[in-house]
C-alpha cells in the first residue's frame, strides 16, 4: 500500500540541483506554484510539464523513483476524474486539475529529493527572516517545519511496519478488496498515531536535554554561496513569468 510513496525522501547524489543554493531551489519552487495557477490553459501547463522533465533530467535521480510517485498519485487523478464526472465538470477542467497536480507534486519532490532536511530548513529560515522585523518566531516555525518534514517518512515507515506484521499474521492486503481495506484502515492509522506521540515526546525531552532554545541567535555549520546554476534557473523562472506578463498584456 505504502510502497510507492518516496516523497520526502532525500537522495544525495551529486547534480547540478544538488550543488544549488536551498534558498535559490525555494524560491523556484514559490515562483513556479504563481506559475501553475495563474495561465489555465493546457498549452502553457505542458510546457511546465517539459519544464519539469527537463529539472528531473538535471537532478540525475532515477526514473524510477519519479515513477513510483507517478504511481501513488493515480489514485489522486482517478479520484479528481470520477468526482468532476459526477459534478458534470468538463473534461477539459478535470485533466487541467490533473495536469496541476501532477506538476506541483512533481516539483515540490525535486525539491525534498535534492535538499537534505538541514538544507531546506536552513533555506526557510533565511527567507522568512525578514519576518522577524514583526516579531514572527521565525526560528520557532523553522524547526516546527524541519520536524514536520523528518517526521512524514518515518510515519510511512511505521506503516509499513504496521502492516508487515499483520501480514505475517496471514493478513495480505494485497489480496483484500477495497473495502476490506477501509475496514483495516482504522487499525493501522491508530497505531501510527500512538507511535508518533511517543517519537515526539521522546524527542522534546531531548531537546529539553540539550537546553535547546530557539530564542537564542543560531549559526549555521555551512554557509551556502550562490553559483552559476543559481542565477540560470532562477533566470528561466523569471523569463516565464515575464512571458506570462507580456502574454497578459497583448
Amino acid at each position: 500500500m505504502l510502497d510507492n510513496i518516496s516523497f520526502n525522501r532525500f537522495y544525495n547524489v551529486n547534480s547540478k540541483l544538488r550543488q544549488m543554493n536551498p534558498i535559490s531551489k525555494i524560491l523556484c519552487v514559490f515562483i513556479f506554484l504563481i506559475l501553475t495557477f495563474i495561465d489555465s490553459s493546457i498549452e502553457f501547463n505542458l510546457i511546465l510539464l517539459i519544464f519539469v522533465f527537463m529539472a528531473m533530467l538535471l537532478s540525475n535521480i532515477s526514473f524510477k523513483v519519479y515513477g513510483k510517485i507517478l504511481l501513488g498519485l493515480l489514485s489522486f487523478i482517478i479520484f479528481i476524474f470520477l468526482i468532476n464526472f459526477l459534478c458534470n465538470v468538463s473534461i477539459y477542467t478535470s485533466m487541467l486539475f490533473s495536469i496541476r497536480l501532477i506538476l506541483i507534486v512533481f516539483y515540490s519532490s525535486i525539491l525534498t529529493l535534492t535538499t537534505s532536511p538541514d538544507e531546506l530548513i536552513y533555506g526557510l529560515e533565511r527567507i522568512l527572516s525578514p519576518l522577524k522585523i514583526f516579531k514572527v518566531p521565525v526560528n520557532s516555525l523553522a524547526l516546527i517545519l524541519s520536524l514536520a518534514i523528518r517526521f512524514i517518512p518515518l510515519v510511512f515507515e511505521m506503516g509499513k511496519g504496521i502492516i508487515k506484521c499483520y501480514e505475517s499474521r496471514g493478513i495480505k492486503f494485497s489480496q483484500l478488496s477495497f473495502k476490506a481495506k477501509l475496514l483495516y484502515l482504522k487499525s493501522i492509522i491508530i497505531p501510527v498515531f500512538v507511535l508518533s506521540f511517543k517519537n515526539s515526546d521522546e524527542l522534546t525531552d531531548t531537546l529539553c536535554l540539550r537546553l535547546f532554545d530557539t530564542n537564542e541567535k543560531r549559526t549555521s555549520l555551512q554557509i551556502y554561496g550562490y553559483g552559476k546554476i543559481d542565477a540560470y534557473i532562477l533566470s528561466v523562472h523569471t523569463m516565464l513569468i515575464m512571458f506570462l506578463i507580456m502574454k497578459g498584456m497583448y
